[in-house]
């Protein structure tokens, strides 16, 4: 069994689908078990996939969809459809009404109010005028829906009681990619940093009770002594998760006003003035919910979208802050990564390996040798409770494996195994490998390899574009 790419698919040899394709939040799309024809190759490409799981003829049938049954999946792919009806219903609370009518219509039923000035939006005044602020609630509100944020909240609620509870998580392993371009990126985007922050926070949270943590509801009460606060180590409580998760499922809504959604399907390299123009975003979609009724109460949530493109080492944005919120560090790295594992119409994604050795390498403290120390830009804990809960790469599948010099791949392996004790790099698993690429005629067959053992050498992937270091 093995990913390729459509565009690389060679139909000399039968091959056939080694997983059931989904097209959609709760529809069916093809069994595994289908042959490939060019039939099959050209709807998936017209669906928006770019690759899919195969695997030859004569190998073991899998996952095989029979006529009133319900396919067997694994958890990850549970994920993969409830990150399908989350970005539906991310689009169905955020894009209600047409944003440039609504706007108009407002200014139109406040004309003893101020004229909200062109720009407001991306400005953040803590001295903004009344009639302003007025304005922007109003606009904000018949934007995003109250009642379906309250039905979101319950959905969130349950994804936390149930698949990503404590007795639960230990066994959680996601990926969210489903190898699809479409024009939803943005929701699709949101949803899958919002189910990746609330399995994160989980895995996390269950660390804490295991070091001895107590409950954050705790610093509220009149029995708990304040001068121990400091000392005291807190794990989180449900609802402080679960607002943080309104902020991570709701961090780039500032993307869907200001001429910014124009910018995203740009086929082009965007430009430095389109890049600064995208980097408002942040302004926005704060301007947007902190007068929003439903987020009044619910600074977690906003600080979540004020911070999220800040780092650890000053160089974020908007404000270059160093300290921050534990819940911005978390969703500042899982932003990073989805939107860097994801194809976008001016650039091809990274591999998901090659991501996560970024983020790893980004969240140690470095030291020059003249004793110059550098603060990383992520927080290795975070990114570690990250990495746990992600699945890049099953036993027998089948990939190339690159050396950092070589443009081209070296080995093709075969996955027989994670290094258990580091569960935290699961980019590093254990390989078989089963032939050379700059030497076909070596025997290289039944040798296995550590890739902990060498930061030479990662695991590509069939789109993986470019072999240089990531910046």
């Amino acid at each position: 069994m093995q990913k390729v790419t459509l565009d690389d698919i060679e139909l000399g040899e039968p091959l056939i689908l080694a997983r059931p394709v989904v097209f959609g939040s709760g529809v069916k799309g093809l069994n595994a078990g289908v042959i490939l024809t060019d039939k099959v190759v050209t709807k998936l490409k017209e669906l928006g996939f770019s690759e899919i799981w195969v695997r030859p003829e004569a190998e073991q049938q899998q996952q095989v969809i029979t006529e009133g049954e319900e396919p067997p999946m694994t958890l990850s792919e549970r994920f993969r459809l409830i990150k399908d009806d989350v970005a539906t219903s991310l689009a169905d609370i955020m894009t209600e009404k047409d944003p440039e009518r609504e706007i108009l219509k407002v200014r139109n039923m406040s004309k003893k109010m101020t004229a909200l000035k062109k720009g407001s939006l991306t400005t953040l005044d803590p001295n903004r005028q009344g009639a302003e602020i007025k304005i922007i609630k109003q606009f904000a509100e018949s934007m995003v829906s109250t009642a379906k944020l309250e039905g979101f909240l319950a959905y969130c609620r349950d994804l936390l009681e149930g698949p990503l509870s404590p007795t639960r998580i230990d066994k959680v392993r996601i990926n969210l990619s489903d190898n699809r371009i479409d024009d939803n990126y943005i929701f699709n985007h949101m949803a899958s940093c919002g189910l990746y922050f609330l399995a994160t926070l989980a895995r996390h949270n269950a660390d804490l009770k295991k070091r001895g943590a107590v409950s954050s509801e705790l610093k509220y009460t009149a029995a708990f002594d304040q001068r121990k606060r400091k000392e005291t180590l807190f794990f989180f409580s449900d609802e402080e998760i679960l607002s943080g998760a309104l902020g991570a499922f709701m961090h780039d809504i500032g993307f869907l006003h200001d001429g910014m959604p124009e910018i995203l399907v740009k086929k082009f390299a965007i430009s430095p003035e389109d890049h600064n123009v995208l980097k408002k975003h942040v302004e926005v979609g704060l301007n947007l919910l902190q007068y929003h009724i439903f987020f009044a109460n619910r600074p977690l949530a906003l600080n979540v979208v004020e911070n999220h493109h800040e780092r650890l080492n000053g160089k974020g944005y908007p404000k270059s802050k160093t300290n921050f919120h534990v819940f911005s560090k978390v969703l500042g790295m899982i932003d990073c990564f989805d939107s860097m594992t994801t194809d976008r119409p001016w650039r091809k994604k990274y591999s998901r390996a090659k991501v996560l050795e970024w983020l790893y390498d980004n969240s140690k403290l470095e030291t020059e040798s003249n004793g110059t120390m550098h603060e990383p830009m992520f927080d290795r804990e975070l990114v570690t409770c990250f990495e746990r809960i992600l699945y890049l790469y099953e036993p027998g599948e089948v990939v190339d494996l690159y050396h950092i010099k070589s443009p081209q791949p070296v080995f093709r392996c075969k996955i027989t195994g994670l290094n258990q004790d580091r569960p935290e790099r699961p980019d590093r698993p254990i390989v078989e490998l089963l032939k050379c690429y700059p030497d076909p005629a070596k025997d290289v067959s039944g040798k296995t390899f550590n890739l902990l053992n060498s930061n030479d050498l990662y695991l590509g992937e069939s789109t993986d574009f470019r072999k240089e270091k990531i910046f």
